[in-house]
C-alpha cells in the first residue's frame, strides 16, 4: 500500500488515499473504490454545483494521472489513477 495525495488548488484542500498498486491492471490503471471516489470529492470540494476541478474535484498539478470512469452495470461514476511516467518539476 502507498499513499497518494490529490490536490484542489482552488479551494486549497487535499485528500490522501491508500492505493494498492499491485491491484493495477496491465496498463497501470488503479480503480478507486466508490467510497474513495465519494470521500475525495467531498473533502476537496463539498459543493455539488461547483465546477472547480476534474473527476475527483481535483485541480492543479497532481502526482498521478486521474481518469473518469463509469460502471456499465450501475451507471455510477468513479475514477482510476495511474502513476506518472516522469516527475513534474
Amino acid at each position: 500500500m502507498s499513499i497518494i495525495t490529490i490536490y484542489n488548488t482552488f479551494h486549497a484542500t487535499e485528500c490522501r488515499l491508500n492505493v494498492d498498486w499491485s491491484r493495477a491492471d496491465g496498463e497501470g490503471l488503479m480503480p478507486l473504490t466508490h467510497f474513495q471516489y465519494l470521500r475525495c470529492r467531498r473533502i476537496l470540494c463539498g459543493s455539488h454545483d461547483c465546477d472547480c476541478g476534474g473527476p475527483l474535484k481535483d485541480r492543479g498539478v497532481q502526482e498521478v494521472e486521474i481518469y473518469q470512469t463509469q460502471n456499465s452495470r450501475t451507471g455510477e461514476y468513479g475514477a482510476s489513477v495511474q502513476r506518472r511516467l516522469r516527475t513534474i518539476d
